[in-house]
């Protein structure tokens, strides 16, 4: 089994019989769901993230994309800005793999 790091997701690739890139904690909304309630506001950064991992699908090459961890941040309940940014960003991420 061979490692590889991905600096720009951060991501890991993982080789063994397929090619598997591991991407964690992507946390969806946690601008307006973690943050906002903390009296801390930014713009959100969801479409940034997305790129992100296009960008390590796009380099790596995957078999298979597993997300490991929480996705989007508000769990069980889902925020405005969840509701409108998961699906446009869920339907760009396997523009990559193989």
């Amino acid at each position: 089994m061979h490692l590889h790091f991905i600096e720009n997701g951060p991501a890991l690739l993982v080789e063994h019989d397929r090619r598997v890139l591991v991407v964690a904690d992507l946390h969806m909304g946690i601008e307006s769901g973690g943050l906002e309630r903390h009296g801390v506001h930014i713009a959100s950064r969801s479409t940034d993230r997305a790129d992100r991992v296009i960008a390590c699908i796009e380099e790596a090459e995957p078999d298979l994309l597993l997300l490991l961890g929480d996705v989007k941040h508000n769990v069980p309940i889902t925020s405005r800005q969840e509701y409108r940014e998961l699906p446009a960003s869920s339907g760009r991420s396997g523009t990559g793999c193989r």
